[in-house]
């Protein structure tokens, strides 16, 4: 598909062009309807909560215009925030992302930490894992690995009804460190 994606920019010479080319193949690759995203809009500002979720998630996943831009974070912040105070999982660990990280927002490490535990709580398999990570690493806490190795368990055993395996994968890599170091 590059081939035929390079091909086809070598064609068209005007960036309009271009956009509109990469609109339309992510549109046929995930049978998405981008011009969906202004009736998510409106139905998240009538709170519709899963509507919230669905047009943050056009932003963080760079499905929107096919690119990947971190001004859209900005955007992101309300809807999450909504999503996450109305028990959306994914929303509070990708909101305690954007804190953690500074996107969109001021960073806020605390903040971050909060919302990692409130989407674990929720269980959320990501949110487990992030919050092992804070102990794991000693961000903001004391170094903790059997706190770590409680949550990444967890993210391991919620992931197993999912595609997501970095709580079983990083869990057996904290296992190995701690027989290694014979803690």
């Amino acid at each position: 598909m590059n081939g035929v994606l390079l091909v086809i920019i070598v064609h068209y010479k005007k960036i309009k062009n271009i956009l509109w080319f990469l609109i339309i193949l992510v549109q046929v690759s995930y049978g998405i309807d981008i011009s969906e995203k202004k009736y998510l809009s409106k139905a998240c500002n009538k709170g519709n909560i899963e509507a919230c979720f669905q047009f943050a998630e056009f932003y963080f996943l760079g499905i929107y215009n096919g690119v990947y831009d971190k001004s859209y974070y900005k955007i992101l912040v309300k809807p999450y925030a909504m999503s996450c105070n109305y028990g959306k999982a994914r929303a509070c660990e990708r909101l305690g992302h954007m804190y953690t990280f500074a996107r969109g927002v001021d960073r806020d490490i605390r903040k971050g930490y909060k919302l990692y535990v409130k989407s674990c709580d929720m269980n959320d398999s990501w949110g487990c894992s992030d919050l092992a990570l804070f102990y794991k690493e000693g961000i903001i806490l004391p170094q903790d690995y059997k706190k770590a190795l409680k949550f990444y368990e967890k993210a391991c055993i919620l992931s197993k009804s999912s595609d997501f395996r970095d709580g079983c994968d990083s869990r057996d890599e904290l296992l190995k460190l701690i027989k290694n170091t014979k803690l």
